[in-house]
């Protein structure tokens, strides 16, 4: 009786009626066992076995009930299959109200945990019926369908989030180069083909992927995944380490897939210590518990030379946009009122597009102080790009409209 999630789902109150309408029902499974005797043949009695509790319990079932039981245990096994119909199709009652992208979601999650209980179920006749015994078999099943469910859920989620990666403002001199497809590795293991958007700048020579930098990637790596491999580099060699990570998680590497990421890592960490180190950290910052992150943008009035390349409302424009961020430092007064804190405003102002102004803002942040405040609070006036830059630099800020 149990459906996959894609079938259509029978009405609830069906499925309700056809519950209200068994005989008797009890969940276990039946075990008979002999005993021999003196004078005539061996006395077979029968015992209930069930689990209550993560424990197993039995019950002693009278001679002349043994059938009774036996078609109890049939309804018993009923009612389960209609249970598990009913919450399949409370499920769906429930995703079909979502988006397109959280019905396919929910629809991986119902298949994913059918093929989990089912695994379980059949685990637990084994259990009931025989004991209990090596747990291998069982474990790796379990592992292998939660790191499936796991990867379909993540190439979902990716995929969506690399179609709907548009509110990317290109640079003046960046083109669009068109999509390109890369198979992204999680903690899970290697997701199907996504197409990402390429944009090059012609006069510096150089092209990227908003998508790859939104997302952290190390080469083709998720920052989860290459934090492992990284973890298991520090205490052993290269070779050791690939070992050892093949072995705990869901993909191999190779000793010289280490070394790799060991190196972007070296390289990035070293350009944001440079960073660090460029300007003082002020003894206010270490100690701040609440800070400020404001951003906003204004038109300003610029030469035709520096206009290049901007459309202004009318086909002709007489200003560029500037976005300027400020940092401060907040606390209360005695009266309990929001103060801002004396010598603690830095800024950033750039003309370039939303990306690199988050960039530039999430740098000075992280110069002033060494770790994520006690509360950070994001103020703006709500605009589109402003809450770009929130969501991919500062996601653990508590958004303010101003």
């Amino acid at each position: 009786m149990k459906k996959k999630p894609s079938e259509k789902s029978r009405p609830r109150a069906e499925i309700l009626a056809e519950i209200a309408a068994l005989p008797p029902s009890v969940q276990g499974t039946i075990s008979s066992y002999r005993c021999p005797r003196k004078n005539g043949p061996p006395a077979v009695y029968h015992n209930l076995q069930y689990t209550r509790g993560g424990k197993n319990h039995s019950f002693s079932i009278p001679v002349d009930k043994v059938s009774e039981f036996k078609a109890a245990v049939a309804a018993g096994r009923k009612l389960r299959d209609l249970v598990f119909e009913l919450s399949l199709a409370d499920a769906n009652e429930i995703a079909s109200s979502g988006s397109a992208l959280k019905k396919k979601l929910a629809h991986l999650v119902l298949r994913g945990a059918a093929k989990i209980q089912s695994v379980v179920d059949a685990a637990a006749d084994s259990i009931e019926r025989d004991g209990i015994a090596c747990t291998s078999k069982l474990e790796q099943t379990l592992f292998d369908d939660m790191n499936g469910l796991c990867r379909e859920l993540m190439a979902e989620l990716l995929s969506a989030g690399a179609a709907t990666a548009g509110d990317y403002e290109p640079e003046p001199e960046e083109r669009n180069a068109g999509n390109h497809g890369k198979r992204i590795v999680t903690l899970f293991g290697e997701l199907p083909e996504i197409k990402r958007t390429y944009f090059w700048n012609e006069d510096s020579r150089r092209g990227h992927y908003p998508f790859d930098d939104r997302l952290g990637l190390i080469g083709r790596y998720t920052p989860a995944a290459a934090n492992e491999m990284i973890r298991s580099a520090v205490d052993h060699p290269y070779k050791v380490a690939a070992e050892t990570f093949s072995r705990n998680h869901a993909f191999r590497v190779s000793a010289d897939t280490i070394r790799e990421i060991v190196g972007l890592y070296r390289g990035r960490s070293s350009a944001f210590v440079k960073g660090v180190g460029s300007g003082e950290r002020d003894e206010a910052d270490a100690r701040a518990e609440i800070v400020c992150v404001m951003g906003d943008g204004t038109g300003m009035p610029m030469r035709r030379g520096c206009l290049r390349g901007v459309k202004g409302k009318d086909g002709r424009a007489k200003t560029r946009e500037v976005k300027a961020g400020t940092i401060f430092v907040a606390s209360k007064t005695r009266d309990n009122e929001p103060h801002r804190d004396l010598d603690t405003t830095t800024y950033v102002a750039t003309t370039h597009r939303t990306e690199k102004f988050g960039k530039l803002v999430r740098a000075e942040f992280d110069r002033r102080f060494g770790q994520v405040p006690e509360t950070t609070l994001y103020i703006t006036d709500g605009s589109r790009w402003l809450q770009t830059v929130w969501r991919n630099h500062f996601p653990f800020a508590t958004p303010i409209l101003d």
